[in-house]
């Protein structure tokens, strides 16, 4: 897998070892990835809340509510080109 910007090849080698520098000010929880956790805070804030079509599922964001549905699918449309693994989400 080929990265055209150095930090999009730092996050995804994140993925490989596991590492999750940015910290949830609210619970703890780690992330890989800046945006992710600024995601997660919007979570503990109720910032942009949507809702799935059962309407039992409510999400911080329109993305993270596309990747759930993908979930009842079986969609997996990303593969990450060093590791071959499939995922609902791009690899970063």
């Amino acid at each position: 897998m080929r990265f055209h910007i150095r930090g999009n090849l730092t996050a995804h080698e994140r993925t490989h070892i596991g590492a999750k520098p940015y910290l949830c000010p609210h619970c703890g929880k780690g992330f890989a990835e800046r945006g992710n956790l600024k995601s997660h805070i919007r979570y503990h804030t109720g910032n942009g809340r949507t809702h799935a079509p059962s309407a039992r599922s409510i999400f911080g964001t329109h993305y993270s509510r596309t990747v759930h549905l993908r979930s009842h699918s079986n969609e997996r449309p990303f593969r990450c080109t060093d590791c071959d693994k499939d995922s609902t989400r791009p690899v970063s």
